[in-house]
């Protein structure tokens, strides 16, 4: 039987065979320095865990007043199994929803950026892996930071072939190409930003867009278009335009927060520099090009 209905409804199920275990940066002397030093240039090795096993949740707090710019300048970067390129490859504040270098308190269902001003961020994907799973801080800013961190995971009996491996992709396009037209035609998808370009089989989750507007007309008339298994135009999957695959609407200049969207960072700025960043999650059936 299911007890009852929502996230909360498999809390009651006593599940065999599962261990849960945390890996952090507790102070081994038994003090109160509960924080790992990463000296710049260097990579710290959070977690190095044995498989079968889950990640369920990862918390971190950094401590870098040195730099303002670290949330761009320290990389997070995670490995399943004994692959040699990392799964997960991104700025940490961007990896955990905070956009443009910036901190923002904000709540969804996989990410959250919490008090004290946003900077303790949290992720509850799941990340499975078979064999070993490792999480990596390398630091890119000049000067040494302290991270506390917690990575909560639960170790399996046995490997569920149906799991897939989760992966993260950063990127960012400076400048983007644009018409500067809002009356301008798409019949191709040609110069559209490209949000993700992948092979193979598994699902998109969604994605984070920061957007810094050198312009000042409404930047979200582009588009969203999904090209399945390479198939022309029209896409599977063609959208109205940014705010609305966003869940949107109308040229929004509101900071929003819901389980699986949201307008994080919103500037109320009529003209200019306009920076905004915008979450969606999902659990799409595929994987193919996307892009604005």
């Amino acid at each position: 039987m299911q007890a009852g209905r929502g996230p909360l409804s498999g809390i009651s199920r006593i599940r065999k065979n599962v261990r849960t275990k945390r890996a952090s940066s507790w102070d081994r002397t038994g003090g109160n320095k509960d924080y790992a030093t990463v000296p710049a240039g260097a990579t710290l090795v959070l977690a190095d865990l044995q498989g079968p096993a889950c990640i369920t949740h990862i918390w971190l707090t950094i401590s870098a007043a040195q730099d303002p710019g670290h949330l761009r300048n320290v990389v997070l970067k995670m490995f399943w199994d004994d692959e040699s390129h990392p799964s997960v490859l991104s700025p940490v504040g961007d990896f955990f929803g905070c956009c443009h270098g910036v901190y923002r308190n904000f709540v969804s269902l996989p990410l959250a950026a919490a008090p004290q001003d946003g900077r303790s961020l949290n992720s509850y994907f799941p990340m499975p892996f078979a064999k070993r799973g490792r999480v990596e801080i390398l630091n890119e800013s000049p000067t040494d930071i302290g991270i506390y961190y917690y990575i909560d995971y639960e170790i399996h009996a046995a490997w569920d072939v149906e799991q897939g491996y989760f992966h993260a992709h950063w990127q960012r396009e400076n400048l983007t190409e644009g018409d500067g037209n809002l009356e301008g035609v798409n019949l191709d998808g040609q110069g559209n930003y490209l949000i993700l370009d992948a092979q193979g089989q598994g699902h998109y989750v969604g994605c984070m867009l920061g957007v810094d507007s050198r312009s000042p007309f409404w930047y979200g008339e582009g588009d969203d278009m999904i090209f399945i298994d390479g198939e022309p135009f029209p896409p599977s999957l063609h959208g109205t335009g940014t705010e609305d695959y966003f869940c949107t609407a109308w040229c929004p200049r509101e900071e929003y927060n819901a389980p699986y969207f949201g307008a994080i960072m919103v500037s109320n700025t009529e003209a200019g520099r306009q920076p905004w960043e915008k979450s969606a999650w999902g659990t799409n059936s595929w994987l193919g090009k996307y892009s604005m």
